[in-house]
């Protein structure tokens, strides 16, 4: 969480919420559309940088 920047200190308790949410399979605390969008795999970090 260290690399959000100043950012992280707000987002990384409900980001770690979330994380722990998913490997347990339990209630998320965000909705499908916040998680589709916090996602590695999202189509923006998917485009290279030219």
């Amino acid at each position: 969480m260290s690399a959000m920047g100043a950012k992280g200190y707000a987002l990384a308790p409900i980001c770690a919420e979330a994380l722990a949410d998913m490997m347990l399979g339990s209630f998320a605390p965000l909705s499908e559309t916040m998680l589709a969008r916090l996602s590695p795999n999202r189509t923006r970090l998917q485009t290279p940088l030219v």
